[in-house]
């Protein structure tokens, strides 16, 4: 998945959502939920809340489809904000005593 060519970020108050531009989800928009790594740190946990779709009134994460199309924009959203250090982590190379 590629930023500006199958999905676009859409500034809100609070977060981003995320309009998806191509595919059987086209024109849908949603928001990530909290992030959460397994207990065995293997795994990436993750929801998407649908705001709007033109084409489909209930995708949940029982749709495979749906979790792979979603999956697959976190990885491309984070692989492009990991460089820079803009997750908003908390990072700090200083260290308290």
């Amino acid at each position: 998945m590629k930023e500006n060519v199958d999905y676009e970020l859409i500034p809100n108050d609070t977060n981003w959502h995320v309009r998806i531009l191509q595919g059987d989800f086209i024109e849908t928009v949603y928001e990530y939920g909290p992030l959460v790594v397994s207990e065995d740190g293997e795994h990436l946990k993750f929801s998407a809340k649908v705001i709007s779709s033109p084409c489909f009134d209930d995708i949940d994460d029982d749709n495979i489809e749906w979790h792979d199309v979603t999956g697959s924009i976190l990885s491309d959203i984070m692989e492009r904000a990991f460089p820079k250090n803009e997750l908003g982590t908390n990072n700090s190379q200083e260290h308290s005593d």
